[in-house]
């Protein structure tokens, strides 16, 4: 005890050299902007990369699982193309309803699941055609938005998230709803805004409404799992099991929409009610 304590002394302006840094470091990036955006690219940078090494290396007593999950993915991506004109390389582009979706497939190489707010890492950035506000999809279903770029690597909110709500349209009779996620289960989510008339069961599939323009019309997001006798106002409200487990990511699709800025602009030009 005593030799620590005459090592502390005798390093003490070190110490307090190292203390001052760090709180400098601290009021620089909580109160100037362009140096906090600095440091959050550089560090997102860092600790991709060190992510990619950790999934590379994870990936690779995953090969039976994720070479099943491919063939699976290529099985529906062969179905979409004998409708639908495309052209694939490294993505996938097709026309929609008069709208033309480009696909871009990308790697999860961080995710998480156990928190409120959950968040996810792609290893595709700008230099991929990546921008912030595109939507992030699988052939099981949706899993989030991108919010944030950097030259390599993507992140963005997972649908597990309190600011993640998706507009959805009931298969079986197109009635709109909307779906969001509780905090709670990551297999489960809530589904709101149903019609007191409209008859809806467990099972039921739930899709995409297309109203975003960030997700194509038609993505799965999952099944009634079962609907509450309570309403509110004139509502009915219920539970839905997510069609994708989000624990189990790897390979996704970022979606673009180049007809998305249009739409929003003549959104935005229409009269207030």
């Amino acid at each position: 005890m005593r030799n620590l304590l005459a090592f502390i002394s005798r390093y003490q302006f070190f110490f307090f050299f190292l203390i001052f840094l760090v709180i400098s470091f601290i009021l620089i990036y909580n109160n100037n902007y362009y140096q906090r955006s600095k440091i959050v690219s550089t560090t997102g940078n860092i600790t991709g990369k060190m992510n990619r090494v950790y999934t590379n290396f994870a990936s690779f007593f995953e090969l039976k699982k994720s070479n099943t999950q491919l063939l699976e993915e290529n099985a529906q991506l062969r179905s979409l193309l004998s409708k639908r004109t495309n052209t694939i390389s490294d993505s996938l582009t097709w026309l929609e309803s008069g709208l033309s979706i480009h696909y871009v497939s990308a790697k999860v190489i961080s995710n998480t699941v156990q928190f409120r707010n959950n968040y996810f890492m792609l290893d595709k950035g700008y230099r991929s055609g990546i921008k912030k506000d595109m939507g992030v999809v699988t052939h099981l279903g949706v899993v989030g938005i991108i919010i944030d770029v950097s030259e390599n690597f993507s992140s963005g909110i997972s649908f597990l998230h309190k600011d993640a709500k998706i507009s959805g349209r009931i298969k079986k009779n197109n009635q709109l709803v909307n779906v969001s996620w509780d905090g709670k289960n990551y297999r489960l989510g809530d589904i709101s805004h149903i019609p007191s008339h409209i008859s809806i069961l467990p099972g039921d599939t739930i899709q995409t409404s297309g109203n975003s323009q960030i997700f194509p019309e038609g993505i799965m997001i999952g099944t009634i799992e079962y609907i509450e006798d309570e309403m509110v106002n004139v509502f009915k409200k219920g539970k839905i099991r997510f069609s994708i487990d989000y624990n189990q990511l790897m390979y996704v699709y970022i979606v673009e929409n180049s007809s998305r800025h249009e739409l929003l602009r003549l959104q935005k030009s229409l009269p207030d009610e």
